[in-house]
């Protein structure tokens, strides 16, 4: 239905509500709406009560591994109540480690032999998304720069060290995903985008995981070239912080070709499994540029 707006004073516009409207919700004059902006779109409520969206899933014979997917998919979702049906009672303890690791905002309030329910009891407000996801960029960076000691001197305290950091990032970044699939970004045709970067962060954090892991496990000491480009990469991380927070396009293009140029230098002289997760960063690094081109520009 359209309305047209109406001028009161200098500055002030009104808008006048449906007849059916005032009856069928029982308006009278002095009563208080909520008005918000989403968008190019203006919603009137009559109360903030949010909807608890709740879902029930039956995970008997599944995996405690496929099980934590699904929790962690219905947390990134929105989902303020989850109820789990299973078999194994020990499921009850993987559901919580899980929820101390990785779902901020996440509790059990029920728990069985064959059931848990899960919901939301502290609630992060949209206007956090910002610090949040600075902070998931702060704690990537400080990887990277730590990475170069630790690898270089087989640190092996800091290498575990760093690999568990990597666990903060994901808490950040599903909270970030959360937000976004629940309330949108403040600038919401950028929503999509804003998701998939967040995503992009917490794969660029799991590859430094994966090598300070596959280091310590096989005793691995790194060849001079692979350490190289382990240098190359912390100063790649933080141009890439840097150009976030500092956006232009002449920086935008030439960490482009910083890292086009690092993926060329990667050959069979280097650590063939360290290299494939490098590889697989820098490209992370080069799609998510055209992240920051749409939402800066």
């Amino acid at each position: 239905m359209k309305r047209k707006l109406i001028k009161q004073g200098n500055a002030t516009l009104t808008l006048s509500l449906p007849t059916e409207y005032v009856k069928q919700l029982n308006l009278k004059a002095g009563d208080e709406i909520n008005l918000e902006k989403t968008g190019n779109t203006i919603e009137i409520a009559l109360s903030k009560t949010p909807v608890v969206k709740k879902k029930e899933i039956n995970v008997e014979y599944l995996s405690k591994k496929i099980i934590e997917r699904i929790i962690a998919a219905t947390y990134r979702q929105g989902i303020d109540e989850l109820s789990l049906s299973f078999i194994d009672p020990s499921i009850g303890e993987c559901v919580q480690k899980l929820i101390n690791d990785q779902l901020i905002g996440y509790e059990i309030i029920f728990l069985s032999s064959k059931t848990v329910t899960i919901k939301e009891i502290s609630n992060s407000s949209i206007e956090e998304f910002d610090t949040i996801l600075r902070r998931a960029f702060l704690i990537l960076k400080n990887i990277a720069n730590e990475s170069v000691d630790a690898l270089e001197k087989n640190d092996e305290i800091l290498m575990k060290s760093l690999s568990a950091s990597d666990a903060n990032i994901n808490k950040l970044t599903n909270l970030c995903e959360r937000m976004m699939m629940k309330y949108g970004h403040k600038d919401v045709e950028k929503t999509p985008v804003y998701y998939h970067l967040v995503k992009e962060i917490e794969n660029i954090g799991d590859e430094f995981k994966f090598i300070f892991d596959f280091v310590l496990e096989n005793k691995l000491k790194l060849k001079k070239e692979t350490l190289e480009i382990i240098k190359k990469m912390k100063e790649i991380i933080s141009g890439y912080y840097d150009l976030f927070y500092n956006f232009s396009l002449k920086t935008a293009e030439d960490l482009f070709n910083k890292v086009k140029t690092e993926m060329i230098k990667i050959n069979l002289k280097c650590d063939p499994e360290i290299n494939v997760h490098l590889l697989s960063m820098l490209r992370l690094i080069e799609n998510t540029i055209g992240d920051f081109i749409s939402i800066k520009v």
